[in-house]
């Protein structure tokens, strides 16, 4: 089985605000347990920024070895420089509509195309999806 998917993000606006310094009822600056300022923020806008719109496409592999297994990898663009890479094995149940509706647990490995920091971590858990067949 072959499969592609297709997303596309909207642009809007991120807006920043000002961050002031804590005062209590003598105008003095209040200072956590560490001597440092407590900061809270304003609502006095900082900036604005208007964010781009993305576009996202993927491709995936499914192949059925026996019966309802299956493997599959899939590729697809994401936030960083190489492609988001995923490996998955699980299983096919047939829940209704005389074949059409399918739940399909499986394990799978997760490869994000980040380079640095917490959302370059490779993941290996559990997933389930439903699909429905035309």
């Amino acid at each position: 089985m072959i499969s592609f998917d297709f997303a596309m993000g909207m642009e809007y606006k991120e807006v920043t605000y000002h961050d002031t310094e804590v005062l209590d009822a003598d105008g003095n600056v209040v200072l956590d347990d560490a001597g440092a300022p407590v900061m809270e923020k304003s609502d006095d806008i900082a900036s604005k920024e208007k964010v781009e719109g993305d576009f996202d496409w993927g491709l995936a592999l499914r192949y059925y070895p026996k019966d309802n297994l299956f493997l599959e990898g899939t590729m697809a663009t994401g936030t960083g420089d190489d492609p988001d890479i995923s490996l998955g094995a699980g299983v096919s149940l047939e829940l209704a509509f005389d074949g059409k509706l399918w739940f399909e647990p499986m394990i799978k490995l997760n490869m994000p195309g980040e380079e640095y920091g917490k959302a370059s971590q490779s993941t290996l858990g559990l997933a389930w999806q439903f699909r429905y067949t035309f």
